[in-house]
């Protein structure tokens, strides 16, 4: 099961478009391998195959093309395959192997929190899109939804917050409706949000990052949830709960300090794949050892990932662990899990070497004893200019795979959850 949207489809032509695409662009697709066994320092090549040209158009619901929309493509139900962007012309030229497709189209982004300008286009699913030769689907228009708009307020009492960082996801609750993360502005406008969203019932998530207050101090945000049935424009504030501060160290087996993130997750939960982020309640940052956030009482589950760095000679890996907080201050230093070092090369099909390919594992895992399944993906790297790569794993069984050089960015405005996936680093 994955998240799916409402779309409307014309009829289009664009043969042309094929042989265009054919001419210019390179037939380099991805790489996928499930099933790999890794439970020792490993190598895996990979080689991207030549794959087909899947075309198409999209536009808004006049029919005007959309220039820098995204497309992305999933198989296997849950695999994110390849994606591209669009043109000015508003066509995309996708190649993929032979397969059976779900296309994911999401419209430009959209600046600024002005419910005036903000674009109402929201995003749609394609299904069933099969590929065994160059292949041309038409016209996708997007549609438009509601505006989603309000404020976020720290805790009461805690004072006027001057800097401030937080996601707010937009989870719906109502079958065939998208999931996302909120828009922030910046500057004077940092405390407020906005998104397009079809109509339906959703839960907002609030989760702070960091607050600092007039006076310099930390502000107690922790996350809240607000439930929402949407059939026009709406203007909707939260307010984020009082958290108690939660701070510690995490090091490695030898000692050495880390850097990256931890994940909060509400403990007690049968969560399913689409879900896991409806129950994400802090993400703290860990700086050279040490982190802070604020938390309510109540027990989590935490997922520290830690950040790749080239110098880094340990195996520091993901680890998960859980925690119990109380209305009180509590500091809690945890050693990272150690992991195996994992290298490979990554070529094309006329083996040259494969420079800024992205390289991915993921492992299906459990987020607590009640979860249902889901993955995380554990590991998102870019080969060197040799084809090269490294990454450090947990022993386990994973998804390979390799995604072609783009000079597309395929940065999304809206951020959906398909089956299978949690983190992208």
């Amino acid at each position: 099961m994955k998240m799916r949207f409402a779309l409307m489809v014309f009829a289009f032509t664009a043969a042309s478009g094929i042989q265009h695409a054919a001419a210019t662009q390179s037939r380099t697709t991805y790489y996928y391998q499930s099933g790999v066994l890794i439970s020792s320092d490993s190598a895996f090549n990979a080689t991207l195959p030549d794959g087909y040209f899947l075309t198409g158009t999209v536009t808004n619901s006049t029919g005007t093309p959309l220039k820098g929309a995204y497309v992305g493509s999933m198989i296997k139900g849950h695999v994110a395959s390849s994606s591209i962007r669009t043109d000015s012309s508003g066509k995309f030229s996708l190649p993929l192997p032979s397969g059976s497709y779900s296309l994911d189209f999401e419209p430009p982004a959209s600046s600024g929190v002005n419910p005036a300008t903000y674009s109402r286009l929201i995003s749609m699913m394609r299904d069933g899109i099969a590929v065994s030769g160059d292949t041309t689907i038409g016209s996708t228009a997007l549609q438009n939804g509601f505006i989603l708009s309000g404020h976020v307020n720290p805790p009461a009492g805690s004072g006027t917050a001057i800097a401030w960082s937080s996601a707010l996801l937009v989870i719906a609750t109502s079958p065939n409706n998208p999931s996302n993360f909120a828009n922030f502005g910046s500057g004077p406008d940092m405390m407020k949000y906005i998104t397009a969203v079809p109509s339906g019932k959703y839960n907002l998530v609030l989760v702070p990052i960091f607050a600092i207050s007039s006076t310099g101090q930390p502000i107690p945000a922790a996350a809240a949830q607000s439930k929402i049935t949407l059939t026009k424009d709406t203007v909707k504030n939260i307010t984020a709960s009082k958290g108690y501060p939660l701070t510690g160290s995490v090091s490695d087996s030898s000692g050495a300090k880390l850097s990256g993130l931890i994940y909060f997750f509400s403990k007690g939960h049968a969560i399913s794949p689409e879900f896991l982020f409806q129950y994400l309640v802090g993400v703290g940052m860990v700086t050279n050892g040490k982190y802070s956030t604020f938390l309510m009482p109540g027990g989590y589950t935490a997922v520290f990932i830690p950040v790749a760095d080239k110098n880094y000679k340990g195996r520091a890996v993901q680890t998960t662990f859980d925690i119990t907080m109380t209305a009180a201050a509590k500091t809690y230093n945890f050693p990272a899990a150690n992991g195996v070092i994992v290298t490979g090369k990554v070529t094309d099909a006329r083996n040259k070497a494969s420079k800024s390919a992205i390289v991915e594992f993921s492992q299906a895992s459990a987020i607590d004893a009640e979860q249902a399944g889901g993955a995380i993906i554990l590991v998102s790297t870019a080969t060197d200019v040799k084809g090269q790569y490294r990454v450090l794993l947990p022993a386990g069984t994973y998804d390979f795979t390799v995604e072609p050089p783009t000079k597309n960015p395929t940065q999304r405005s809206h951020i959906h959850f398909p089956a299978g996936y949690l983190f992208r680093q």
